[in-house]
C-alpha cells in the first residue's frame, strides 16, 4: 500500500497533538509539586527574629502550615495554589487532617513552625502577619 507522504506528515501531527494533551492531562507528582515549593520556601525562610516570619497553610500535598518570611506570604499562597492544581490536574487528590500550632519562631535565622521539633518555643509569635 502507497499511503502519500502528506497524510503520513498529518497522521504524525496528530499523534503528536494527541500525546502532548495526554501529558497536558496527567497532573504533577506530589514529590514533583514538595520539591518545588520546598525550593521555594528554602529561598524564603531567612529571618532575624519571629516577626520576620509568618504562616501559611498550603493544603495537601505540600503540608499543613509552613513557616517562611512574611513578605513572601502571597508569592507562596500563589505558588502553592499553582502547584495543588497542577498535581490534581491528573485525577489525583489528597487531604490532610490538620491539627497545629499558628505561631512561627525564629530559630538559627531560619523560620519554623513552633511545633517543629527544634524550634525555640521561648520566640514563638502569632504566625500570621
Amino acid at each position: 500500500m502507497n499511503v502519500p507522504a502528506k497524510f503520513l506528515a498529518h497522521g504524525h501531527a496528530i499523534l503528536l497533538a494527541v500525546l502532548t494533551s495526554f501529558a497536558a492531562a496527567c497532573g504533577a507528582s506530589a514529590d514533583e509539586v514538595q520539591a518545588e515549593f520546598n525550593a521555594f520556601v528554602a529561598d524564603h525562610d531567612d529571618c532575624q527574629a519571629a516577626t520576620d516570619c509568618a504562616l501559611i497553610t498550603p493544603g495537601c500535598p505540600l503540608g499543613c502550615t509552613v513557616a517562611l518570611r512574611a513578605d513572601a506570604v502571597d508569592e507562596a499562597e500563589a505558588l502553592a495554589k499553582d502547584l495543588i492544581d497542577d498535581y490534581e490536574r491528573g485525577g489525583t487528590s489528597c487531604a490532610y487532617g490538620c491539627v497545629g500550632s499558628l505561631r512561627v519562631s525564629c530559630t538559627n535565622q531560619v523560620c519554623q513552625d513552633c511545633q517543629e521539633p527544634d524550634a525555640g518555643s521561648v520566640d514563638c509569635v502569632d504566625g500570621y502577619p
